[in-house]
């Protein structure tokens, strides 16, 4: 075999190793540059997804304040149409027995009412409204104008004890009763 042939095998030799080393670099290269993407891919992907969970955070808290708004604006609401709910229903109440006053039946009832506390306690002091202690003209009896929608007041004859048979009275307990059982808590 003469020189050129070995120089020419060699060279070939030579030329296959450093293709071989070109291609191996080349890999190398392109693994390195996968690898350098997937990190930078990946954390892309978490910064973006902290990013995204800080936005989500900032929106329910946004969310809650506006439902808690909402929840107090409309409490507000529900209060007011139940405080005027309130007002008309005893308003209404009020003129129906306004009503009720001006009856006969009811006349007879006062009367009758008044002459069983007198018997019970016959020194009892029975006080009316101006327009039942005209109609009524009991002796035991004055007048009040503090007594508006009828019924009677009686003190006992030591001024120690007060029975208060108003209707107003009977009316203003009604009223606290139904609005201590209509105000509940809206949590």
């Amino acid at each position: 075999m003469n020189i050129e042939k070995k120089l020419e095998i060699f060279a070939k030799s030579m030329e296959n190793e450093a293709r071989a080393k070109r291609e191996d670099l080349l890999n190398i290269r392109d693994k390195r540059i996968k690898t350098s993407l997937e990190k930078i891919k990946k954390e892309a992907v978490e910064n973006a997804e902290k990013t995204l969970e800080q936005e989500l955070s900032k929106l329910k808290q946004i969310q809650n304040k506006e439902i808690s708004s909402y929840k107090l604006e409309a409490g507000k609401k529900l209060i007011l149409k139940r405080a005027e709910f309130v007002e008309k229903a005893f308003f209404s109440a009020g003129k129906k027995i306004e009503e009720y006053t001006d009856s006969e039946q009811y006349r007879e009832q006062l009367y009758q009412s008044v002459q069983a506390k007198l018997k019970q306690n016959p020194d009892a002091a029975i006080i009316l409204c101006p327009k039942d202690h005209e109609r009524l003209e009991l002796i035991n009896a004055v007048s009040s104008d503090e007594i508006s929608l009828g019924g009677y007041k009686t003190i006992s004859a030591d001024g120690k004890r007060v029975i208060d048979n108003t209707f107003a009275a009977k009316l203003n307990d009604m009223r606290e009763n139904f609005q201590g059982f209509t105000h509940t808590n809206p949590d």
